[in-house]
């Protein structure tokens, strides 16, 4: 089918002075409907391919929208239409919205968990100097951002199959940045990414690259205090993120490096100026760090298979540094004093690890190497 007729492209409405539309459509079956009802708005559409479709609502002063679509093919290699929909809705003033969508084939050969190619991109700003820039490629991917206030920017990337992102910004001068870049292959997970921040001036960076390709990861960072920063970098296969920032100023850093699997890193901070950082190589392992104090600090690291770390820091100035080698380690760590120090360092077999510092000064520094050992401290300083 050839391009929509010019007298579809003219019926936009535009409801007062300096609106501006710019459509180009080329393909067949697209929809376009452009709604400005304020004033010095801009709308630029551009849609080549099949199945498209694009809505822009914008009401408000000085809006920006700009949309591409782009299918080279009908259908990818498992009778998939590979189609794009947006929705774009800005309220408020210079508010800026960006979606590049480009369809793709695919040589899976995974056929059973083939999508139904279709790309779905919306954008809700409400506010002023929001900014969104998202550019997908692949099949059957999401996006979802949502902007309330101002000052807020989300960036994503997503060029890989099935992979789903959800970014919400409720505050000002916030930041989200994503990227994915792998596929989809098992039917009992999806690789996705959700930020959520409710608060001010938080930053949030996560990036998922898979391994060879595949990746059905998760990352869920969710900041509701102001000043807090997020990184979480994953380049393996079915990995598993969790950062909750409660509380301003906390820093959490995740990286979950290349040919690890099935590795879970969980970072809780609810007291302020936290520092949590987790890096995990290998596969099978979890860690899980608790601050709900200030000014705390705590640092694991697991290379091999199978171990378990939890650390709890409920109170003022501690630091715990854990290194963890070989397999089936286990750590739990809990300071609930102020300035409490741990150190432990475990290689070897199946170690089990327990300290608890309940009071104020307390140090511990634990090597331990070979297998089947046991160590348990508890110290507790008197009143």
């Amino acid at each position: 089918m050839g391009a929509l007729p010019i007298a579809m492209v003219a019926a936009l409405p535009a409801f007062a002075q300096s609106n501006e539309n710019i459509i180009d459509v080329t393909g067949d079956r697209g929809q376009i409907n452009v709604t400005q009802d304020g004033s010095d708005s801009s709308s630029t559409i551009e849609q080549g391919g099949e199945f498209n479709r694009a809505d822009v609502e914008q009401s408000g002063v000085n809006q920006t929208s700009t949309i591409i679509q782009t299918t080279p093919g009908a259908v990818d290699q498992f009778g998939n239409n590979v189609s794009g929909i947006v929705l774009v809705d800005q309220r408020g003033s210079n508010n800026t919205s960006a979606v590049d969508q480009f369809g793709t084939f695919f040589t899976r050969t995974f056929p059973s968990d083939a999508g139904s190619g279709s790309q779905i991109v919306t954008v809700d700003q409400d506010g002023d100097r929001n900014a969104s820039d998202l550019a997908i490629t692949g099949q059957s991917n999401s996006a979802i951002v949502e902007q309330i206030g101002d000052r807020n920017m989300a960036f994503g990337l997503v060029a890989g199959d099935e992979s789903r992102a959800e970014i919400t910004q409720l505050g000002s001068d916030n930041l989200a940045n994503f990227s994915q870049s792998a596929l989809h292959v098992s039917s009992s997970s999806q690789p996705f990414v959700i930020v959520a921040q409710t608060g001010n001036a938080n930053t949030a960076d996560v990036n998922q690259s898979g391994e060879n390709g595949i990746s059905d990861s998760f990352a869920i960072v969710r900041q509701s205090d102001d000043d807090n920063t997020a990184t979480v970098s994953q380049s393996g296969i079915a990995l598993q993120v969790r950062v909750t920032q409660s509380t301003g100023s906390n820093r959490a850093i995740v990286t979950q490096i290349a040919d690890s699997s099935g590795q879970e890193a969980n970072i809780f901070q609810n007291g302020s100026n936290g520092y949590g950082e987790v890096t995990q190589d290998g596969s099978g392992s979890s860690s899980t760090l608790i601050q709900s104090g200030s000014d705390n600090s705590s640092t694991n690291e697991q290379n091999g298979s199978s171990h378990n770390t939890i650390v709890t820091q409920t109170d003022t100035g501690a630091v715990s540094t854990v290194l963890q080698e070989g397999r089936r380690n286990s750590v739990r760590v809990t300071q609930g004093g102020t300035e409490n120090l741990s150190d432990i360092l475990a290689m070897g077999g199946p170690n089990s690890i327990n300290v608890t510092q309940d009071s104020a000064s307390n140090n511990s520094s634990i090597q331990v190497s070979g297998e089947f050992n046991s160590v348990n401290v508890n110290q507790n300083a008197p009143m």
